[in-house]
């Protein structure tokens, strides 16, 4: 019963398909199409080369309803060839790319800098070579030390009362005192000026016993060498200080006094940080015996503090002299080292 049915139905197709398809072209097309038919019912997908791609591909930008016909092939495919293409014309990933290498003479720089001045961090190591006239990232100094074995040193600072202070004032002189004990366990007393508007050291004096009369005295003598004096001065809430400094100031050189609020030394940051540098930088690094050798060590010091030394809040200058790099260096120019503080300090300099 099943094949005589299949028989009729056989016959039946046979007549349909000989009244409908007049020619041969007709009927060869149908059975390519049926044998397309029968090959995507398989699991396995048809795999295409290149030239077939690009062969479908010119067709479709011929005649995008040719491609619309077919069985194995849907225009999307098409599209996602074309992209494919396009995607790695324009490929950059196996390009190279980022800034260029630092040549082997600046690492070996660097890791000499780091080596003799063991205490500096990639900023420091980044404001010497800008004294050189090298131009290099501190993240690229970061990385040169990693490889090297260094933990670098990028210390990161809270700068909100920055802008506080530098609202009220563009060029102030702030004070302050500091403590230094010598090896004989004697107190001395450290008076420092700062000019903030360029890090400048421009007053210092040491003593055993600090009065208000050695403090007049020094800061008469101190200021009068002095060209230009701002109108504000910063300071503590120290004894020493009381109410007769204010008078003093106002009336001698019509300065006004700002104290700040109590126990906030970041109102008065500019000195407590100049305090930590020479602590870190030479005090902490040798021993003092007396008042002549602490003002032996401080006046060097300042020397390298004002002329030498770069400083992060005045990019990468010192107070007394810029460093500008040349724009494209990659080369080490002449250079010389030369000790300074009783040999805490090797300081980098241009070769005259």
């Amino acid at each position: 019963m099943k094949e005589s049915f299949l028989l009729i139905l056989t016959m039946f197709w046979a007549m349909l398909l000989r009244s409908i398809l007049r020619n041969r072209r007709d009927q060869e097309i149908l059975i390519l199409r049926k044998e397309l038919q029968v090959l995507k019912r398989q699991s396995n997908k048809p795999k295409f080369s290149n030239l077939d791609r690009i062969f479908f591909v010119s067709l479709f930008k011929a005649n995008p309803k040719v491609i619309a016909n077919l069985i194995t092939l849907q225009p999307r495919t098409v599209i996602a060839w074309h992209r494919r293409l396009v995607k790695k014309k324009w490929d950059y990933s196996k390009r190279k790319q980022g800034r260029p290498e630092i040549n082997n003479e600046i690492k070996q720089l660097i890791l000499q800098m780091k080596l003799a001045n063991k205490r500096w961090g990639c900023r420091k190591i980044n404001g010497e070579l800008r004294k050189l006239g090298i131009a290099v990232s501190k993240s690229a100094i970061a990385r040169v030390l990693k490889d090297a074995g260094y933990s670098p040193d990028d210390r990161k600072f809270e700068r909100t009362w920055l802008n506080f202070l530098s609202n009220h004032a563009k060029r102030y002189f702030a004070c302050d005192f500091m403590v230094v004990d010598t090896l004989f366990l004697k107190r001395l007393y450290l008076f420092s000026v700062i000019d903030v508007s360029n890090r400048q050291i421009v007053l210092f004096n040491i003593t055993a016993n600090p009065t208000t009369i050695w403090l007049e005295t020094v800061v008469r003598c101190g200021f009068s060498s002095l060209e230009n004096i701002p109108k504000v001065m910063v300071s503590d809430r120290d004894g020493i200080y009381g109410e007769w400094f204010g008078n003093f100031l106002d009336n001698s050189f019509d300065i006004k006094l700002i104290r700040t609020p109590p126990r906030t030394p970041n109102c008065n940051a500019f000195i407590e940080r100049w305090h930590r540098s020479i602590r870190e930088e030479a005090l902490d690094h040798c021993l003092v015996f007396g008042k002549k050798d602490l003002r032996k060590v401080v006046g060097e010091y300042i020397d390298y503090y004002n002329h030498h030394r770069p400083h992060q809040g005045i990019s990468q200058n010192s107070p007394l002299k810029n460093h500008e790099p040349k724009k494209l260096n990659f080369s080490v120019p002449k250079f010389v080292r030369k000790k300074m503080v009783d040999g805490i300090i090797t300081n980098f300099e241009l070769a005259a």
